[in-house]
Parts: structure tokens; sequence; C-alpha cells
């Protein structure tokens, strides 16, 4: 699942340039990692893959 193109809004954090989450969108992302779900954080697809994970373990 690619998180992409995500608009900045109250209480979110860039993480990404293109890609804002909230405290809320962080722990449901965890928990979809956490089922299984493979999380990629691209822009565009031709741009390299990268675990979304990596983007919010800090947060």
């Amino acid at each position: 699942m690619n998180v992409g193109n995500t608009a900045h809004k109250e209480g979110a954090t860039q993480i990404k340039k293109s890609v804002n989450v909230t405290k809320e969108d962080v722990e449901n992302f965890k928990m979809l990692n956490s089922m299984g779900v493979k999380l990629t954080a691209r822009k565009i697809p031709d741009e390299s893959e990268n675990s979304f994970m990596d983007f919010i373990k800090s947060l």
C-alpha cells in the first residue's frame, strides 16, 4: 500500500515532502503494519520504494 500526497492539516507532521500524518494516522499505519500490510511512501511510481515505517518510527 502506498502512502503519498496527503495534505497538511492541523496537528499533522510533515514526514516527506508530500506526506503529512497525525498521531491518529501513525497509530493506524502501525496497526496495518502489524497485520502484515506492506506500506511504502512514493510520490510517483518511478520514485524508489521506501518503507513507510522508516519515516514514522521516530513519531
